[in-house]
């Protein structure tokens, strides 16, 4: 008879290899899913490197000192006289970073369309600031803002309102008047030092009424340069420094509600030293 076959026992090995495989199989298609899921439903290429963007620092290192003491405040949404283009970027940017920021170029009309200044333009719905550049190519400087908004009808605030917020950034006006048609016109005027050019004197005061009268003619000259249009060819008086201009328009229907605000902030001091030398310039390069 033969000797009955005697079972052997089970390999071990081969069965630990098997569900080693079972398990790095199912580690690879859980991994290749995900990858999936990220890539469909995970943040774009443009939102990561978002992510790995420094912060932005605000308030934001610029390049001109802080104001000095007992000065008039001379910004626009926190954008003075002096700061460069990258100033002007990073301070607008720290209020929102809706803003979209464009460099426009204003031209002459009467000298065969050649450039004049340079500017940045920056909206953000229907709010839109122009800040003029003057100076030496890479060296410009800001010495004119502009801001406008406009609203909806019964939208925007109250004529009070609008002009609070105005007498809340800059103080009380220096001059204050209506505009037949309804508008509301806000004035701030200094000489170059930073003193108010015009001061209403006390009752009584017969020396500072004589001296109030005769400033008007100088208050009328630097008013005359701020306008509210950014695109009108800069002009300066050397009696003159910060000027403020602001126009609130009313709602045609709604007299004591805000059609539209608009602000000018010119700084001629630094205007005057930018700009007239480029001015020199351009004349003698003319034919």
């Amino acid at each position: 008879m033969s000797e009955p076959d005697q079972k052997q026992p089970p390999r071990r090995g081969h069965g630990g290899a098997r569900a080693l495989g079972w398990i790095i199989g199912t580690g690879v298609i859980v991994a290749t899913a995900a990858l999936v899921i990220i890539a469909v439903t995970g943040p774009g290429a443009h939102e990561v490197a978002g992510l790995m963007k420094p912060a932005r620092v605000c308030p934001p290192v610029v390049s001109v000192p802080a104001r000095g003491l007992g000065q008039p405040v001379d910004d626009v949404m926190g954008v003075r006289p002096g700061m460069n283009a990258r100033d002007v970027e990073e301070t607008v940017k720290c209020v929102s970073e809706d803003f979209e920021i464009e460099p426009i170029d204003y031209r002459s009309n009467t000298n065969g369309g050649r450039k004049t200044r340079r500017a940045l333009r920056i909206k953000r719905g229907q709010e839109t600031l122009t800040f003029a550049l003057f100076g030496a190519p890479g060296q410009e400087q800001v010495a004119g803002a502009w801001q406008e908004a406009y609203f909806d009808v019964a939208a925007g605030p109250t004529m009070a309102e609008a002009e609070g917020m105005f007498v809340a950034q800059y103080g009380v006006p220096h001059e204050a008047r209506d505009t037949p048609s309804g508008a509301r016109i806000l004035q701030w005027t200094y000489a170059p030092d930073g003193r108010a050019l015009r001061v209403r004197p006390h009752d009584g005061d017969i020396a500072g009424g004589i001296t109030y009268m005769a400033s008007g003619f100088t208050v009328a000259a630097c008013v005359r340069n701020a306008k509210t249009d950014p695109a009108m060819p800069p002009a300066w008086d050397g009696r003159c420094g910060l000027t403020i201009q602001a126009e609130i328009d009313p709602v045609l229907s709604e007299r004591t509600r805000t059609a539209r605000w608009r602000i000018v902030l010119l700084d001629q001091g630094t205007l005057a030293r930018q700009a007239a030398p480029l001015r020199a310039m351009s004349s003698q390069a003319a034919p």
